[in-house]
């Protein structure tokens, strides 16, 4: 079982066309395994 609590990450952008991959790739390659990520 995993102990780890989930987290969930909001992401609120407007016009970010420049800095959304950066942002995207950033949280993909993050350690912890469990996130969920939503942009709005």
């Amino acid at each position: 079982m995993d102990n780890q609590p989930k987290v969930s990450i909001i992401v609120p952008c407007y016009n970010e066309q420049r800095t959304i991959r950066s942002l995207l790739n950033s949280i993909y390659n993050q350690s912890y395994p469990r996130h969920n990520l939503e942009v709005v």
